[in-house]
């Protein structure tokens, strides 16, 4: 949810150019404070997730996810700010979009967990 607040901060700064410094200070404090919640929570729950035998694999494999999105969100990001016409000001929204998706598949593993 805080990703998401974020990105469509991020989306509000490209449709208000004259005044993008408060959106902007919001969107990065929202990216920020949901980056420094989630990476505790994520390890707990791949820790409970992974088999004894396999955890190792499953946190490389976490980090390997945060990795490849440190890799490429830059690039597109800053492509998206210095592309401001309706591709790159809407992609935002779908960066938004997929912390939806993602919040949906975390209920959907939860209640799989739950189960077990």
């Amino acid at each position: 949810g805080l990703w998401m607040g974020g990105f469509s901060l991020i989306w509000l700064t490209g449709t208000l150019p004259a005044y993008a410094f408060v959106p902007m200070i919001g969107a990065f404090s929202l990216i920020a404070l949901g980056e420094v919640l989630y990476s505790p929570a994520a390890m707990a729950i791949v820790g409970r997730m992974a088999p004894a035998s396999l955890r190792g694999i499953y946190f490389s494999l976490e980090s390997q996810c945060w990795g490849i999105g440190f890799l490429i969100g830059p690039a597109i990001g800053g492509w998206a700010l210095d592309h401001p016409a309706l591709l790159g000001t809407n992609l935002w929204l779908v960066f938004g979009g997929s912390g939806l998706v993602a919040g949906v598949l975390l209920m959907l593993l939860n209640q799989q967990m739950a189960k077990v």
